[in-house]
């Protein structure tokens, strides 16, 4: 089904496949990868995992969300990565929008924002903001569970994260997107939101931007909350949900039944 609806993604999917069984997959220590002139640092131990690891090593991480950042970020624009993690997308990004356009990373994890102001100081052509706070539905404070390195993208606001991997709890700062933008005087075309179940309050703390209908990239665990809220809540701003993997396929929120990256738009 894929090759007739997405033939460019499975023979992306495929070729995934193949490398993971050649030489060198495996992948240990400090690793460096190039997008186009952005240079991008990460520790192999500190992204969640020996998998996660040699994707962002070789190129196969999160690639219908990488394929969705190629398809509508364009040079010049704004973009936010939220939950931007050891900043992988951010990296992406600021090669695809060019040194004329400007990506801010949110990350509340203090050693994962390490990360983020790395990527700034290795790259001062370009305009990368990184942010040490979570987006939310309020501006505040709010309690984070931050997980093992070894589960290292579960860090989480929404509570899902199971004891065994909570590393520590820490208090971290929450704004309203829509109050950050407003303030700075940004207008982002595409926003991606990974935030591990806490989506529908970012999604809340947008209400006052979304009338500029920007792409929302967007990972949603139906079991953090109702997901025909959020369907509800996008189509009275004019928006539709389409499955990331295949972006001509409109997708229904309601039937979804494990987490799953979606591309909203009016």
């Amino acid at each position: 089904r894929l090759i007739r609806q997405n033939p460019s993604m499975a023979s992306r999917y495929a070729w995934y496949r193949t490398r993971r069984a050649l030489p060198g997959w495996h992948v240990r220590g400090q690793r460096r990868v190039r997008f186009g002139d952005v240079r991008f640092s990460f520790d192999c131990e500190r992204v969640g995992g020996d998998l996660i690891a040699a994707q962002m090593a070789h190129g196969f991480y999160q690639m219908p969300v990488v394929a969705a950042l190629r398809r509508y970020l364009a040079p010049g624009d704004v973009f936010l990565d939220v939950g931007a993690n050891v900043g992988y997308m951010t990296a992406i990004a600021a090669h695809l929008v060019g040194p004329t356009g400007t990506v801010v990373a949110f990350e509340p994890v203090p050693e994962l924002h390490d990360y983020l102001y790395a990527l700034r100081q290795a790259n001062p052509r370009y305009r990368i903001l990184p942010e040490m706070v979570a987006a939310h539905a309020r501006n505040g404070t709010a309690r984070m569970d931050v997980a093992t390195w070894g589960y290292a993208g579960g860090s989480s606001l929404a509570g899902l994260l199971s004891p065994a991997h909570i590393r520590q709890q820490m208090d971290v700062r929450t704004i309203r997107l829509d109050h950050y933008l407003a303030a700075r005087n940004l207008r982002p075309s595409v926003i991606k939101i990974d935030v591990e179940g806490a989506e529908w309050p970012v999604l809340l703390g947008l209400k006052g931007y979304l009338q500029a209908k920007p792409v929302i990239i967007c990972e949603v665990a139906p079991e953090s909350h109702t997901a025909s809220v959020i369907a509800d809540y996008m189509r009275d701003f004019g928006y539709r949900a389409f499955d990331a993997m295949n972006p001509r396929a409109p997708l229904d929120l309601c039937t979804l039944r494990s987490a799953a990256d979606i591309v909203l738009h009016a």
